[in-house]
């Protein structure tokens, strides 16, 4: 009798970033056309197939599909595992929840290796959803179970309404009608405490349900009026269309045939807008049992065939969700070995590339050694070029210095030839005369200290320009010999003078 699961399911999968939680599903397309970086594009195409789920499911999922292969592409985990979430609750809209179960087992595998308990617990949330709508009571409170535990840790003990609405909802099933009014009145504070108006709707149309069950009818109808107008406010469309369906239902059960129409009827127009198939199997199920007790065969009959036609078109849809599945699969499978050999041709032109560069470093190196012994060598060359100018001028300067030098010997042998000469002549002169020197020694003794005295003077500035060593001895004896002629002047002089 209840109703409400799927649209708990919806909504239980973890909302995206928060840049995408704000926008409308037009905007998030136009995001989407302005969008460059891969991993924003998963992120933007899982939230517009999460929105487009309630609006056309088959287009959710082809939203959903590019979103995984591209996620799967670059290596984006959690946008594979988010994919994987919408993929499933597209499932569940289409009433297949084999295949919603399995993408949400998938979904919680990835989940756990990347740690997000988020993740984690909405996934085992989607999951025990799953087995409660096949029946698998057991299973399903075990799950809903651990994702109450998980989202008590995120949110506090008693905030998260989801969660203990849900129970509530399968503790009815399960004809525990006090656990679940116990769990739908916590989610009820939950819902007010966090003004949460999408959660106080499902509590209220699952209220509805658990008065319902107890066959409660009339105490149940105020719920699932409560419900729609939260439902409308919200703008929740498939929920009013589950809603109209409880309360058709309620109505059918207290045989007031005319109210139930009127709210099947509804039921089936919102359901229509939203391409809610499996809802609409159900409506049209009670409108065919409704007109064969108001004794309208035909429509009857019509509203039958309607309900085979869905049912039958909802088992196709899943035959193609399945065959869809596997070529999906298969297209990943050859884009995987188009991105191998890819990655080995990548692999080698970078091997390439990598050794390119390193002849190019290597040649570089190269040519910056040459560089450098070339500028060291003109370095050196420069040097020594300047080395042999000194070494030039310097040599000018001792060439100039050996010619001064040459002039020098030159004149001092003219010097000494010319003055040997007149030592001869004045030896000889000395000894023709030498008596008569003495006997006019004294009269002449101051005459001739004059010469001596210049002779002096002239061997003192021999002996101080640059001499061999044989003529600087030569200007030493003649100096001597000058100096002891000198002293006999004297001598002779100072006799006259004594005498």
């Amino acid at each position: 009798m209840t109703r409400i699961a799927s649209t708990f399911l919806l909504i239980s999968v973890s909302l995206l970033s928060g840049y995408a939680q704000n926008f409308t599903l037009d905007s998030l397309r136009y995001r989407l056309r302005n969008v460059e970086e891969d991993s924003l594009r998963v992120i933007t195409l899982n939230e517009i197939a999460y929105r487009s789920i309630g609006i056309d499911p088959l287009l959710a999922k082809d939203d959903v599909i590019v979103a995984y292969n591209k996620a799967k592409e670059i290596g984006f985990e959690k946008g594979q595992a988010r994919s994987l979430v919408v993929m499933g609750s597209v499932y569940w809209g289409l009433g297949n929840y084999e295949e919603a179960l399995s993408h949400y087992l998938d979904a919680l595998k990835e989940y756990q290796k990347l740690d997000d308990i988020k993740g984690r617990s909405d996934c085992l949330n989607n999951i025990g959803e799953v087995y409660k709508k096949l029946g698998e009571y057991k299973n399903a409170l075990d799950y809903l179970k651990h994702a109450l535990t998980l989202r008590e840790q995120i949110y506090g003990v008693g905030k998260s309404t989801l969660s203990y609405s849900n129970l509530g909802e399968l503790y009815t099933l399960m004809n525990d009608f006090s656990k679940a009014e116990e769990y739908y009145k916590i989610a009820l504070r939950a819902a007010i405490e966090t003004n949460d108006a999408r959660g106080h709707s499902y509590v209220k149309n699952g209220l509805g349900s658990l008065y319902s069950a107890q066959k409660k009818y009339k105490k149940a109808i105020p719920y699932f009026l409560e419900a729609i107008q939260l439902r409308k406010e919200t703008n929740d469309i498939r929920g009013i269309a589950y809603s109209y369906t409880d309360l058709g239902e309620t109505y059918f059960m207290l045989n007031e045939l005319d109210s139930s129409r009127y709210y099947f009827q509804e039921g089936l127009y919102v359901a229509s807008q939203v391409k809610a198939i499996d809802v609409r199997v159900r409506l049209y199920q009670y409108m065919s049992k409704l007109d064969s007790l108001r004794g309208d065969f035909d429509n009857a009959y019509y509203n039958f065939r309607k309900h085979a036609v869905l049912k039958d078109s909802l088992f196709n849809i899943e035959k193609a969700s399945q065959i869809a599945r596997m070529e999906a699969e298969y297209q990943n499978e050859i884009l995987i070995q188009a991105n191998e050999t890819k990655e080995a041709e990548l692999r080698e032109r970078n091997t390439l590339i990598i050794a390119v560069i390193m002849m190019f470093i290597l040649l570089a190196a190269l040519t910056r050694a040459f560089y450098q012994q070339r500028t060291s060598q003109k370095k050196i060359n420069n040097t020594l070029l300047s080395k042999n100018d000194q070494i030039e001028r310097q040599n000018l300067e001792i060439q100039s210095q050996a010619s001064q030098l040459k002039n020098l010997n030159q004149n001092l042998e003219n010097l000494n030839q010319s003055l040997e000469g007149k030592i001869n002549e004045r030896t000889e002169l000395l000894e023709a005369r030498n008596k008569d020197l003495a006997e006019y020694a004294f009269i002449h003794a101051h005459e001739l200290r004059a010469p001596v005295a210049n002779i002096l003077g002239l061997v003192q500035l021999l002996k101080h320009t640059d001499l061999n060593e044989k003529d600087r001895e030569m200007v030493d004896h003649l100096y001597t010999a000058t100096e002891e002629l000198d002293k006999v002047i004297r001598n002779i002089a100072s006799k006259e003078e004594g005498s």
